[in-house]
């Protein structure tokens, strides 16, 4: 009786694993529709650059307050409630999507609407990364990081997949596919069964009330760390948002944007897989170093690109910038901090890369309009070189690789 109770959970926590790794899965798919095609998508109703920077920079921001506002909403002594939460916001995607692709007037409701599901949309994904920790936390089988490559996998072969066909139907059709992709996911959400785990509430409490306004002062280099990664951020997320009007320049349309999307995807996949072992073997503060020379040298790359090939040569570069900034910057908080600081410095970083959206999405729509393709990329170029830098002389010295790789080494 016993050995079938655990044969089981074994098979209870592998078939949780999998279930996981679908749900990165459709929820990055879904994503691909916004992030690769979303200014496409808003350019062909008829907005300038400069509108369309606003309208995803408001998406991008109003994400960062609602998530601070979900955040507190989840209980984490509950492991189904990001589950529900999530099953609630996803709802209202699903019917807007489905409205939306029959189309909607006026314009600026459609538009309106648009912007609402988005924001959504991308309040799941903390809701998604917590369920991840609670699932572990309640004994489940689950690896994030090989999950999160399933994810980064299925949105590089849906933004080729929906290149292909943006070329041939508009990128109109990208609004009844992520229909389609939302009410698969939402479907998904809905079978998630892990069991509930209860935490030391006292010693939840104690942390707590210990935090306090101290935080940049207890570390200070981290300030001038994060002001580094937020200028790389502006510039990157520059670039991403309006991918679309660099490969036109260069001769290219939809199905060149989502080949180039499809790499820089592709690319994600081994860092995030190899992340744990890279950081055991060099230290966070060494590969966040190199994360942030990279953002700069694939920004100088894509700044001077004379063609769509060399274009995608340049995506490359991907490997040691943004997918290594993405696993390492989590690994560099938790080595830095405090554990009474550790959620906060989280969140910082976190909140990053919606400020980085945010003002590059403006930023990157106005430059458009007044210096054309070209001004934006410089503009680009010397906003992640100085960022690139600061962020290199706020990151802390020293060994700051886990405690048993240091021990092993010397021994």
């Amino acid at each position: 009786m016993q050995m079938n109770m655990r044969n089981e959970r074994k098979a209870f926590g592998r078939l949780t694993g999998v279930h996981y790794s679908v749900l990165q899965g459709l929820y990055w798919m879904l994503q691909c529709g916004y992030y690769a095609f979303g200014a496409s998508y808003l350019f062909q109703l008829g907005l300038s650059s400069t509108l369309t920077g606003v309208v995803l920079a408001l998406v991008g921001a109003v994400s960062a307050l609602t998530q601070a506002q979900i955040a507190n909403a989840a209980d984490r002594r509950n492991a189904l409630a990001p589950k529900w939460i999530a099953v609630i916001l996803m709802a209202p995607v699903c019917v807007l999507l489905l409205l939306l692709s029959f189309g909607i007037r006026p314009l600026w409701l459609s538009i309106a609407l648009y912007a609402v599901v988005w924001v959504l949309v991308m309040d799941v994904q903390f809701l998604l990364c917590a369920m991840s920790m609670d699932s572990v936390k309640a004994g489940a089988r689950v690896n994030f990081g090989v999950s999160r490559a399933f994810g980064s996998m299925s949105y590089a072969l849906s933004a080729y997949a929906l290149g292909l066909i943006c070329a041939a139907r508009g990128t109109a059709i990208t609004v009844p596919i992520a229909a389609g992709l939302s009410v698969l996911f939402l479907l998904a959400l809905l079978l998630w069964r892990v069991p509930a785990y209860k935490e030391d509430a006292q010693a939840t409490g104690a942390l707590e009330e210990e935090a306090d306004t101290r935080f940049f002062g207890r570390y200070p280099r981290f300030l001038l760390f994060v002001l580094g990664c937020a200028l790389c951020m502006i510039a990157y997320s520059t670039t991403c948002n309006y991918m679309v009007r660099i490969v036109n320049v260069l001769g290219g349309g939809s199905k060149e944007l989502g080949t180039v999307t499809m790499i820089t995807a592709l690319c994600e996949i081994p860092t995030l897989l190899a992340s744990m072992r890279l950081n055991k073997r060099f230290g966070s503060n060494r590969l966040m170093m190199v994360s942030a020379v990279m953002l700069s040298v694939k920004m100088l790359l894509v700044t001077f690109a004379s063609s769509i090939p060399f274009l995608y040569a340049s995506m490359l570069t991907q490997l040691f910038s943004y997918s290594l900034f993405i696993p390492v910057s989590v690994y560099y908080v938790d080595a830095l901090m405090q554990k009474r600081d550790r959620m906060k410095g989280q969140a910082t970083m976190t909140l990053l890369f919606a400020i980085g959206n945010a003002v590059g999405s403006v930023f990157g729509g106005f430059l458009l309009d007044t210096v054309q393709e070209h001004g934006m990329l410089l503009c680009c170029l010397a906003i992640s070189c100085i960022g690139t830098v600061v962020m290199v002389c706020g990151t802390q010295r020293g060994d700051m690789r886990p405690k048993a790789a240091q021990s092993t080494e010397s021994a």
